[in-house]
């Protein structure tokens, strides 16, 4: 009888090891979909950020461009056709910037809007970076990104630098 006992005392570990790997590669199959969501998420976020400052383009005054080949944005009508367009690809409410249902954003934040005129090039950025030949514009976000799996948000800035068209 002890040497049955004996030959059946381990016959439980097998099982349960494999119990712990499989829940561990769950573990892990979850953490590499929840990483991959959040690049993809991260990706498109600024890429309608880059879009969203493109959207200014309208707003050049272009009044004095025969004269002294240069252009100049109307700064608070870039910035209001800046966060308009941004609210809608986000798909957040365009007046507090609290964002909708189907928005995976959780929290928006507009850290910089700055508009380089002709004047103002060539400019260093806070980054190092220089703005040598064409006016553009800077901006920067800070968006709370929340995870449909979990009941977290990750905090994410994103930056972008637009040439303004190039004059001749």
């Amino acid at each position: 009888m002890r040497r049955i006992v004996r030959e059946q005392r381990g016959s439980f570990a097998i099982p349960i090891l494999y119990m712990v790997i499989l829940l561990l590669s769950l573990q892990l199959l979850a953490f590499a979909v929840a990483r991959y969501w959040v690049q993809v998420i991260r990706e498109d976020i600024q890429t309608k950020l880059d879009m969203s400052s493109m959207a200014s383009y309208p707003n050049l005054n272009l009044e004095n461009l025969a004269e002294t080949a240069s252009v100049t944005l109307e700064t608070a009508e870039a910035k209001k056709t800046f966060e308009s367009v941004l609210a809608k690809q986000l798909e957040i409410d365009p007046v507090t910037l609290a964002p909708l249902p189907s928005s995976p954003v959780e929290r928006l934040q507009i850290d910089k809007f700055k508009i380089y005129q002709s004047s103002e090039v060539p400019a260093r950025l806070a980054d190092g970076r220089m703005i040598l030949h064409s006016p553009a514009i800077e901006s920067q976000i800070t968006v709370h990104i929340r995870l449909p799996f979990l009941d977290r948000n990750f905090p994410f800035t994103f930056h972008s630098v637009t040439d303004l068209p190039q004059t001749p």
